[in-house]
This record gives structure tokens, C-alpha cells and sequence, in this order.
């Protein structure tokens, strides 16, 4: 199937219902609702489902089904879960945006988000410095990346 963007909010209404609060998709059939969100499988981490012929992501489906509008740019899952499509954790979201709203790789040796071990201590990338503890390192980064990054920054909590 392809990945297109041409479907109508008038068709995708016609054919699943979208529930806000779980961001759950349902497929309409005769006089029963059946959720959709797992027929399409996923890609990337992301739930697809196929609607007409197509194949679409549910958040994209979701953005659509809630504006009446295709999304301009990507959509953010605000708590870093691909599957979690409810409407309340999903924004508009430029590249970089979404970028800094990921979490903290799994090769990570600090395992914290943007704070790599050197040999004299901990680093926070996003500002010049070397700390001599993980925890001062982190609170650096947070500091850093919630004034750079505002909302769409993912920080890290404490261990």
C-alpha cells in the first residue's frame, strides 16, 4: 500500500471513529465498532492503519480526524510514546522540535539524556563544561535544554 496524505477528513469519518481519550480508531461495520489501531501493523515504532486501499499513521490519521486538516509539519508524541495517540499528546512539531523531544539513546553510558562521561567527569552537550558529577551534569543539560527548547524539551529525572 502507499503513504499518501489525500484522503478527506469526510472519508476517514466514514469509515473509523476516533476516540480522543485513548487514541483508539475504530472500524465501522455493520452494527458493531471493531478498533482499527492494530490492522495496519506498525512502522518505526509508529501504529498504521490502512483506510481505503491506504495506509496512513494513526497519529497523522488522528490530527486529521481532529482539525479537519492534514498536519503542516510532523506530530510530536509529547511523552515520547509512538503508540500512545491520544489527541492530548499530540502537537505539531517541527523536525528539530521533535529531535529534542526524544529520549535518551540506548547506547547512552550516563543514561542521561545529552550528558556523556569524559575522562575529567560528565559533559552536558548543550552548553560548554565538564561537571565532576552525574547529577550536577544533569541538572546542567536540563537547565540548558528547557531554556533552549521550552516545551519540546525531554529532560531527564533524577534516578
Amino acid at each position: 500500500m502507499k503513504y499518501t496524505n489525500d484522503l478527506t477528513v469526510d472519508q476517514l469519518k466514514s469509515v473509523l471513529e476516533y476516540n480522543p481519550n485513548t487514541g483508539t480508531f475504530y472500524r465501522y461495520f455493520k452494527n458493531f465498532k471493531k478498533e482499527a489501531g492494530g490492522l495496519g501493523g506498525y512502522r518505526d515504532g509508529y501504529v498504521q492503519i490502512g483506510v481505503l486501499g491506504k495506509v496512513y499513521f494513526a497519529h497523522r490519521l488522528a490530527w486529521l480526524y481532529m482539525t479537519g486538516e492534514w498536519p503542516k509539519q510532523l506530530i510530536d508524541h509529547i511523552d515520547g510514546n509512538s503508540t500512545n495517540n491520544a489527541w492530548s499528546n499530540l502537537r505539531e512539531a517541527t523536525h528539530s522540535q521533535n529531535r529534542v523531544n526524544s529520549r535518551v539513546y540506548k547506547n547512552s553510558k550516563s543514561g542521561i539524556k545529552g550528558v556523556v562521561k569524559t575522562k575529567g567527569g560528565y559533559q552536558a552537550r548543550l552548553i560548554l563544561g565538564t561537571y565532576k558529577t552525574l547529577e550536577e551534569a544533569r541538572n546542567a543539560y536540563n537547565t540548558a535544554a528547557l531554556k533552549l527548547h521550552g516545551e519540546f524539551a525531554h529532560i531527564s529525572v533524577q534516578q
